[in-house]
């Protein structure tokens, strides 16, 4: 695992994997607080959790995307 560390690709990996992760729990969240408890906790835990995650998940995105030299016409 820490192999995926050492290449900007499976730092992309690891990072789209965890925010990922983190996309299921604050849906399994959004769930609790909207209809199964309506206690909003789990949303206040995993809202910062998915926001951080996701913002590495950006930077991670541009590292490899400029260590592959891929232009900024070809994004999408």
């Amino acid at each position: 695992m820490l192999r995926w560390f050492a290449t900007p690709a499976g730092r992309f990996r690891l990072a789209a994997i965890a925010e990922a992760w983190s996309w299921a729990g604050l849906l399994i969240g959004m769930l609790f607080k909207h209809v199964i408890v309506r206690d909003p906790i789990g949303v206040q835990i995993m809202g910062p959790v998915h926001g951080a995650l996701f913002v590495l998940y950006v930077l991670f995105t541009i590292e490899a995307m400029v260590h592959l030299r891929q232009p900024a016409c070809c994004w999408g």
